[in-house]
Formats: structure tokens, C-alpha cells, sequence
């Protein structure tokens, strides 16, 4: 089949992934398919436009395309409505790499000042739907999850509705113990309604999390919103109240440090409470849960030197080993995220 360089003469190959592979097409012609989804997304079905998204982001990793490839698949974002599709978009934009991207005082700016245009129209037609019709809060799980990553970028990025919105439930599940949406639903919602709030805020979740009358699912919502205070005090409460708590498992203690150190303010909070802790910790999920997230030399330097006065030999072999794999894994993503800001600036209008 031959295709002729025309606007209108497209295929997309593998339609609705009918067979289990990925197609790599190439630069120019990923071009002309962003301009398909520009023109008219639902030209082609949400599942082929989530795997045009998702392909193009593994490739790319992979280093079998250019990078642009899966960002130019991102411009038509503002008409896209399927949460499934923007959840496959938002990393290939890199958001997953929260820590990088805050890190980074030229990227973050140019990823907000791209993707908050594009994630407003879906994140007004969720909110809405949140407030006006509590039933919608028991649609399918899954697509709650990805709700939830929109939902989570929109706030990070400081959209003022976003932050609005968590206020709003937060402070209506404060003074209503009846209200229809339950408490922590979502994890971000409860999330900002902690960080924008006190200690008044902070105390309330944790003499829920305390009865432990809730569900599983929002109860380790609860848990994440703990740490989303901006008071180093609470965080280090918090810490200590979690390892000391009567009827927690290990790796409820281990998934508190994990919520701690990713946040915006708790890196040292949980590194001093870990190495005054070291002895009662799982060794290999403590190493885990911290490496995945350093994102600096200067944090990389200073856990091994924690690490090499703390381990026995085979302990630091491992450690070692652990800690090289996620030294190459970030200069894998700072190299792919330094080349995004060029292509967001020189695209962030057309």
C-alpha cells in the first residue's frame, strides 16, 4: 500500500490493538497523525489513540524513535475526553517523573505552561460531574483511576479550579459527616484539601484513619493524604505515629516513608526518621521505596555513604548495585526530559 504525503491519506495500523505489538512509524508520518487528532480525534477509535500514544512513549525509550515522536501525538489534547488516553498521555509528557520535573527550574514551567491549556477542558467536565452527581463516584474503578491522574496534574500544576474543588469536598466532609461523596474518594482531592489546610485538617483524617471504620480503598487514600501536609512538624507526627501505630503491618510503615519522601517538602523528614529507624525496617523495600525516588547526585552520594557506615558486605553489594541501576535510570530520564523543554518551547503555540 502506498501513501501519498497528502493530509487526508492516513491508516493507523493494528486498530483497536487487535494483535499484540507495537507499529513505529515514522517522524513525518506521526506528524500527519497528530494533525488527524487535531483536526478530529474521534476519527480514530480511543483505543488506537491510546496505543499510538503508548507505542510512540516505549519506542522511544527504547531508542528505536525520536522523542518527538509520542509529544507531537500530545498538541491535540484539549479535544481529548477519554481518561484512559490522557493517562497513557500525561507520561508520555514525563509526569510521572514528578521529582525531575520540580527539580528542573526551566522544565517544570514550560510543562505546565503546554499541558494546563490541554487538561482544562476534561478537568472542568470531572469536576462538574463530582458536584452535581454524587452517584458518578461509583463508576468503574479503573476509570476513577484515571480520573484520578488528571485530577492529580491539575492540582500540581496549581490550577486554582483544581485547588478550589479539593477545598470544597474537604470541607464539606469536616462539617457534614453525612455528605454523599465518601471521605478521600480521591486521593488528590484529599491530598490538597491536607496541603492547603492545618493542623485542623491534618488531626481530622487521622482520627479517621484511627477508627479504622473506613474501606480498604479510601482508607490507603487517607493514608497518602497524611503526608500531604506542609508542616514539617505533622510529617515528622506522622511518621512516628504510623510506626508506632498497634495495628499496622511493616509495609504500611514503609508505604508512609514512600508517601513522605515524594512529597515536595519531606525528603529529609524521611531520611532522618529512616536512619534513626534503619534497624527496625525491611532492608530491601526501604531500599526500594528510596531509590525510585532520588533524583539528585548530592541525595546519591549521601545515602551511600549512609549505607557503606551501615551494611554488611552482602547488604552493600546489593545496595550498590541497586543504587547504579537507578543512577543510570536518571540520567536515562534527565536526557529525555532536558531534550522535551527544546521541543515544548518551539511547539507550545502551534
Amino acid at each position: 500500500m502506498k501513501i501519498s504525503d497528502s493530509v487526508q491519506d492516513w491508516i493507523v495500523l493494528n486498530v483497536n490493538i487487535s494483535a499484540y505489538y507495537r507499529i513505529n512509524y515514522d517522524q513525518n508520518y506521526c506528524r500527519k497523525l497528530a494533525k488527524v487528532l487535531e483536526d478530529d480525534p474521534k476519527v480514530i477509535p480511543s483505543v488506537s489513540r491510546l496505543q499510538l500514544i503508548a507505542d510512540a512513549t516505549h519506542l522511544t525509550w527504547l531508542n528505536h524513535t525520536g522523542y518527538e515522536a509520542p509529544l507531537y501525538l500530545t498538541k491535540y489534547l484539549a479535544k481529548e475526553d477519554d481518561p484512559t488516553v490522557w493517562t497513557m498521555a500525561l507520561d508520555a509528557l514525563g509526569i510521572s517523573n514528578r521529582g525531575f520535573l520540580l527539580r528542573d527550574p526551566e522544565l517544570f514551567p514550560v510543562v505546565k505552561q503546554y499541558l494546563l491549556p490541554r487538561i482544562r477542558p476534561i478537568f472542568h467536565y470531572y469536576a462538574n460531574l463530582f458536584r452535581e452527581s454524587p452517584e458518578a463516584l461509583q463508576m468503574n474503578p479503573y476509570i476513577i483511576h484515571d480520573i484520578e491522574g488528571i485530577l492529580r496534574t491539575a492540582c500540581w500544576f496549581g490550577l486554582r479550579d483544581c485547588l478550589d474543588l479539593a477545598s470544597e469536598f474537604f470541607n464539606k466532609w469536616m462539617n457534614n459527616s453525612k455528605h454523599e461523596a465518601p471521605v478521600c474518594f480521591s486521593s488528590t482531592i484529599c491530598c490538597y484539601g491536607v496541603s492547603l489546610g492545618n493542623e485542623e485538617e491534618w488531626e481530622f483524617l487521622w482520627n479517621i484513619f484511627q477508627k479504622n471504620e473506613t474501606e480498604d480503598e479510601y482508607k490507603s487514600n487517607i493514608l497518602f493524604a497524611l503526608s500531604c501536609t506542609r508542616i514539617p512538624w505533622l510529617l515528622q507526627r506522622y511518621l512516628h505515629s504510623i510506626h508506632n501505630y498497634r495495628t499496622n503491618e511493616p509495609f504500611v510503615v514503609l508505604r508512609a516513608i514512600h508517601y513522605v519522601v515524594k512529597s515536595e517538602i519531606g525528603f529529609w523528614t524521611a531520611w532522618t526518621f529512616m536512619s534513626e529507624n534503619w534497624s527496625d525496617l525491611s532492608f530491601g523495600l526501604t531500599m526500594e521505596g528510596l531509590m525510585t525516588t532520588i533524583t539528585t547526585d548530592i541525595q546519591i552520594q549521601m545515602v551511600q555513604v549512609f549505607l557503606n557506615n551501615t551494611l554488611g558486605p552482602e547488604e552493600k553489594i546489593e545496595a550498590t548495585e541497586t543504587m547504579m541501576k537507578e543512577k543510570y535510570e536518571n540520567e536515562k530520564i534527565k536526557k529525555i526530559l532536558t531534550r522535551m523543554v527544546m521541543w515544548l518551547k518551539e511547539n507550545m503555540d502551534n
